[in-house]
C-alpha cells in the first residue's frame, strides 16, 4: 500500500500535520459565486439555517470543479478540518482527498460521518480499507459530508458541517430526518445553479461561434480569417494559444501570448502524421484531447503522446485539443488548441466540432474564390503577355525585314557588282537575325512543354563547357576578350542538347556584355552532390533594378550600353527554363561598371 499523508488530531482541536496536497489557489470570481443572485441566496441561506438550528459551528457547500472542489456558501467560523470547511467562502482543495474522506466515513442517512478519533489518510490506494463500526454519537470534532451527486451519478459538490457540539450529539432519527432535510435541499439547489449554469455556459459558446461565422464569412483570405477568428475562440475556450494550418498551401498560423510551443522543425516533421490524424477524426466527426489529466480519441503514437505531454509540462501549459476542419469528406486543415488549466466539458467539445465543421466549409469556400480569383488574374496577365509577345515580335523582326526589303529594292537597280555584294550580305545578315529569333521561340516553346520531361543522360559538362568556349574563340579573339575555363569532369544527368544551350549563351552573354580588353572566366566544380557552374566577366554589368526581372522573355537593361548591343532579350529565359528542366538554380550577381556573375547549380550524377 502506498503511503500517504494523514491528518490526525490531538485532545483539544484537529488539526493538520502535513498536507501539502491540500494546498488551496484562488479561484476566479466566476468559480465563487454564482451569475444567479436567486441561487446565490438559496444557497447561504440552506447554510445558514443549518449553522443556526442545528447549531454547527461551521457549515458550508462546495462545488465541484474539474479536480477541484470550490467552495461557494458558508455559514460561521471555525478551525475546523477536513474538505471545504476548512477553509472561507472561495477556497479551492484538490478533489481526490475529499473523495477519499467520503469513502472512508461511516454512513448516516444522506451523509457520511467523518469521526474525528482516528486519522484518516488522503492516499486514493487506502479507499477501500472499510471503515470501523462506531456508536451513532456525533462528536465535538467529527465532520459531516453530504454527497451531492447529479442524474448521472458524478459527484458535483459536498454539504459540510462540523464542530459546535461540545458533548457530541446522538444521531438519533430527528437528528438525521432534520440534516437529511438540509442535504435534500443543498441538492436541489446547488443541481439547479448548476445545470442553469451549464445552460447559460451553452448558450456563451453557441453565440461565440456564431460571431465567429458571422465575422469570417465575408473574408477570403486564410491568414484573414484566422486572425478574425482567434480571438473569439481564444476568449470563448479560455485558450492560452491556438495553431491553425491549411493541409492544401500548408500554412501555419500561431495565436498566443507565448511562442507557438510547437517549433516549426517539429511541426515539418509531423506533418503527414498530423494530417493522418486530422483525417481520422474528420470521418468519424470528433477531436482529439491529449493533457495531463485529460486524454479522449488520440490518434498518434504512444511516443508522440509522451512527447506533447512532456511538452504541456515544460511549458506550464494542461492540455492540447485537436479539431479538424473540412467540408464534404476530407480535412482541409486543423485547430491545435492549448489550455492552461480546466478539462474539456462535453458541450465545449460538441461546440468546437460545428466551429470545425463552420470553419472548413468557409476555408474551402475561400480556397475556391482565391483561385477564381487566381485564374481570372492569371488570364489577365497571359491576354497581357500576348499583347507584349506580337508587339516584342513585330518590333524584333521589323527591323531586319525593313533591311531585306531596303537591299532588295537596291538590287533592283544595282548596276556594280560590288554593291550586289553588299545589298546581298545585309540580306543574309536580317534572315540570319529573323532565323535566329524563330529558332529562340521555338525554343522556348518545346521547353515549356508540360510532356517534355529531362533526359536522364549523363552528360560531361566541362566537355560541353569546353565545346561552347571554342565555338565563342573567334568572336571573342576579334573582341580582344580573354576566355579562361577551368573544369573538373563533373557529371550531371540530362539532356546534351539543352546544355549547350544553357552553357553557349552564358558564354555568349558575358563576351557580348563586355569590353575589349575584358575578361570572362568559366569554372565548373562539383561540391558535394551539386555541381557548380560559374561564368564571370569584368564587363558592363547590370543595373540593380534590372536583375529582378532579367530572366524574363524579351528582358534587356534599360542603360543606353546594354541596349547598344543587339539581343532578342530571349537567351537568359532560355537559360532559366534549361536550369529549372534540370532540377537546378540559377542566379546572378552584378553591379554596374564591375562586371556580372551568373551561377548554375545543378545535382551531381552519382
Amino acid at each position: 500500500m502506498t503511503e500517504g499523508r494523514q491528518l490526525s488530531v490531538n485532545e483539544h482541536a484537529l488539526v493538520p500535520i502535513e498536507a501539502p496536497r491540500l494546498a488551496r489557489t484562488e479561484p476566479s470570481a466566476d468559480e465563487s459565486r454564482w451569475p444567479d443572485e436567486r441561487m446565490a441566496v438559496a444557497l447561504q441561506m440552506t447554510v445558514e439555517a443549518m449553522h443556526e438550528v442545528v447549531g454547527f459551528e461551521t457549515v458550508s457547500i462546495g462545488i465541484v470543479r474539474d479536480d477541484r472542489i470550490v467552495t461557494i456558501a458558508k455559514a460561521g467560523t471555525g478551525p475546523f478540518i477536513h474538505g471545504p470547511v476548512t477553509h472561507g467562502l472561495g477556497s479551492d482543495l484538490p478533489l481526490g482527498p475529499i473523495e477519499v474522506l467520503l469513502a472512508r466515513s461511516e454512513p448516516l442517512g444522506a451523509w457520511r460521518h467523518g469521526r474525528a478519533d482516528h486519522a484518516v489518510t488522503t492516499d486514493r490506494a487506502d479507499v477501500s480499507a472499510p471503515a470501523p463500526l462506531r456508536s451513532r454519537l456525533i462528536g465535538p470534532y467529527d465532520t459531516l459530508l453530504a454527497p451531492i451527486h447529479d442524474g448521472q451519478g458524478r459527484l458535483r459538490g459536498v454539504l459540510s458541517a462540523a464542530g459546535g457540539l461540545p458533548n457530541g450529539r446522538p444521531a438519533d432519527n430527528a437528528t438525521c430526518l432534520k440534516l437529511d432535510t438540509y442535504a435534500a435541499r443543498a441538492t436541489r439547489v446547488v443541481l439547479a445553479a448548476l445545470e442553469h449554469e451549464e445552460r447559460r455556459e451553452q448558450i456563451r459558446l453557441l453565440e461565440s461561434a456564431r460571431l465567429l461565422v458571422s465575422n469570417v464569412a465575408g473574408t477570403n483570405s486564410f491568414r484573414d480569417a484566422f486572425e478574425l477568428a482567434a480571438p473569439i475562440l481564444a476568449a470563448a475556450f479560455r485558450l492560452t494559444g491556438m495553431r491553425l494550418a491549411a493541409f492544401e498551401t500548408e500554412q501555419v498560423l500561431w495565436h498566443g501570448d507565448a511562442p507557438d510551443p510547437a517549433s516549426h522543425d517539429d511541426y515539418n516533421t509531423h506533418l503527414p502524421l498530423r494530417r493522418r490524424a486530422a483525417d481520422s477524426l474528420w470521418s468519424e466527426q470528433a477531436v482529439s484531447i491529449i493533457g495531463l489529466g485529460q486524454e479522449t480519441n488520440v490518434r498518434t503514437t504512444p511516443e508522440r503522446v509522451a512527447a506533447i505531454k512532456q511538452m504541456l509540462m515544460r511549458t506550464g501549459l494542461d492540455s492540447l485539443m485537436l479539431v479538424p476542419l473540412g467540408a464534404a469528406d476530407r480535412a482541409v486543415g486543423a485547430l491545435w488548441l492549448y489550455r492552461g488549466t480546466g478539462h474539456w466539458t462535453d458541450h465545449e467539445q460538441r461546440v468546437l466540432k460545428d466551429v470545425g465543421r463552420d470553419l472548413g466549409r468557409l476555408f474551402v469556400n475561400a480556397q475556391a474564390l482565391y483561385a477564381e480569383q487566381r485564374l481570372a488574374q492569371r488570364m489577365q496577365e497571359l491576354e497581357s503577355y500576348k499583347r507584349t509577345l506580337i508587339s516584342t515580335i513585330s518590333h524584333e523582326l521589323r527591323t531586319p525585314l525593313a533591311g531585306i526589303l531596303s537591299n532588295a529594292e537596291f538590287l533592283v537597280n544595282a548596276e556594280s557588282a560590288t554593291d550586289i555584294r553588299r545589298s546581298a550580305h545585309a540580306m543574309a545578315r536580317g534572315a540570319a537575325r529573323m532565323t535566329g529569333l524563330v529558332d529562340e521561340l521555338l525554343l522556348i516553346a518545346r521547353l515549356d512543354e508540360p510532356s517534355r520531361t529531362c533526359e536522364t543522360r549523363l552528360v560531361g559538362l566541362a566537355e560541353v563547357t569546353r565545346e561552347a568556349v571554342e565555338l565563342h574563340r573567334p568572336v571573342s579573339e576579334r573582341a580582344d576578350i580573354t576566355v579562361e575555363l577551368s573544369a573538373d569532369d563533373s557529371v550531371v544527368l540530362g539532356r546534351r542538347e539543352d546544355l549547350m544551350v544553357m552553357v553557349t549563351n552564358l558564354i555568349g552573354n558575358a563576351v557580348k556584355y563586355s569590353d575589349p580588353g575584358d575578361r570572362v572566366r568559366v569554372e565548373i566544380e562539383r561540391r558535394e552532390d551539386t555541381v557548380v557552374l560559374e561564368v564571370a566577366d569584368t564587363g558592363i554589368g547590370i543595373e540593380p533594378n534590372d536583375l529582378e526581372r532579367l530572366f524574363g522573355e524579351f528582358q534587356r537593361g534599360t542603360d543606353a550600353a546594354t541596349l547598344a548591343r543587339p539581343g532578342s532579350g530571349l537567351g537568359l529565359a532560355i537559360v532559366d527554363r534549361i536550369v529549372r528542366n534540370h532540377h537546378g538554380t540559377v542566379e546572378v550577381e552584378s553591379a554596374r561598371g564591375e562586371g556580372s556573375r551568373f551561377i548554375v547549380l545543378l545535382p551531381a550524377a552519382d
